[in-house]
């Protein structure tokens, strides 16, 4: 989900995690105090966010609504306990994981530099800053989420 849909999909992540293999939320964060998120299990994420998003702010003043602390908080609600390493680098973008999770949960985000509050890759429409094609979110997701299935 994007923005409103990415606070929920965390939502859903921490409170239906028998229901929901992984989330890849754009633009939303987790939008309560990971202590508030205890989803049984470690669930894959992979978020993304724009450096310069005017509504969803990749540094901001509450912690709920901060991207840099989502990242944060989905390493504590994952128990992840590693270092957090780099997986990809191109020009505009960056995306990292935390290491030593449970459940070996991929906890991950790409980070967009000069984006707005748009969709990675969609370079056609953003009403709330620059776009950038420097990640396509919708190959990004279809690879998480392939890799990332519920087992009955």
């Amino acid at each position: 989900g994007m923005s409103n849909g990415g606070f929920m999909s965390q939502l859903l992540a921490c409170e239906a995690s028998d229901v929901f293999a992984a989330v890849a939320p754009v633009t939303g964060t987790l939008g309560i105090p990971a202590a508030d998120c205890n989803p049984g299990r470690g669930v894959p994420i992979l978020q993304f966010y724009g450096t310069e998003d005017p509504l969803v702010a990749f540094v901001s003043e509450e912690p709920e609504l901060d991207a840099v602390r989502s990242f944060a908080a989905w390493g504590e609600i994952n128990g992840c306990s590693g270092e957090v390493e780099e997986t990809f680098r191109t020009e505009g973008a960056y995306c990292e994981r935390h290491t030593g999770c449970a459940d070996d949960a991929p906890t991950e985000w790409c980070v967009l530099e000069g984006m707005g509050h748009c969709w990675p890759g969609q370079t056609d429409l953003c009403p709330f800053g620059n776009t950038t094609d420097a990640i396509d979110a919708n190959e990004r997701m279809w690879e998480f989420f392939s890799a990332n299935i519920l087992e009955d």
